[in-house]
């Protein structure tokens, strides 16, 4: 073992906050407007949309006459979409929605490592942050959001990491000393616009739930 790595215990590593935010249920909602808008438009529309799939080669009987199974497959599938996109999009916002962030600094910061369940070395790296709330400073170590079974890669990331850089800390409202650091390399953007997608995806599946009906 790499005197400049201590080892830890993987419960005390695991030191996480999750804020609850409202913006969940927020996106539920529109989960549950958009299935039905999409299946009332596939039904107001399939009377106009019938012929010209038929004259495509697609032939709405056969939909039809295994309604059930049909109407089956394409409700599982937009269950999958539309969970996948809650998940991306809750991802991508959460961050946005946390009322307890504060600015912290870099002290100094170390790799440290755990055994996973398959007696494995995961390295990590621990960083001991100055940050203030409510006029009060503080000083407590946290780990930062990544880890790996590769050292020399841990050893690349940990030389990015630099002493008096500036940090997101979020914090237990209860208790400041309880924190964890937010992930500057997590693309929020990219989470929900691919959560997007995945609505839309939804949308097209209620639309021929719809059609089908």
């Amino acid at each position: 073992m790499n005197k400049d790595i201590k080892k830890t215990n993987n419960s005390i590593s695991q030191n996480k906050i999750r804020p609850v935010s409202n913006v969940f249920w927020y996106l539920i909602i529109i989960c549950l407007g958009l299935f039905f808008t999409g299946i009332l438009s596939g039904m107001f529309a399939s009377k106009s949309i019938t012929p010209v799939l038929n004259e495509l080669g697609l032939d709405m009987q056969n939909y039809t006459e295994n309604k059930f199974v049909w109407i089956l497959f394409f409700s599982l599938f937009t269950i999958i979409m539309f969970g996948l996109g809650t998940m991306r999009i809750f991802i991508g916002l959460s961050s946005h929605f946390i009322k307890n962030k504060a600015s912290g600094k870099i002290i100094d910061s170390r790799i440290c490592s755990f055994y996973d369940s398959d007696l494995v070395d995961v390295y990590y790296i621990y960083s001991n942050v100055e940050y203030t709330v409510n006029n009060q400073k503080y000083q407590n170590k946290s780990r930062h959001d990544y880890s790996s079974n590769n050292l020399e890669k841990t050893k690349q990331k940990l030389e990015l990491i630099k002493s008096q850089d500036t940090t997101t800390v979020i914090y237990e409202p209860k208790d400041p000393n309880n924190i964890v650091l937010e992930n500057k390399d997590k693309d929020s953007i990219g989470e929900i616009i691919t959560g997007i997608l995945f609505y839309i995806l939804a949308f097209l599946f209620s639309f021929v739930i719809g059609t089908i009906i």
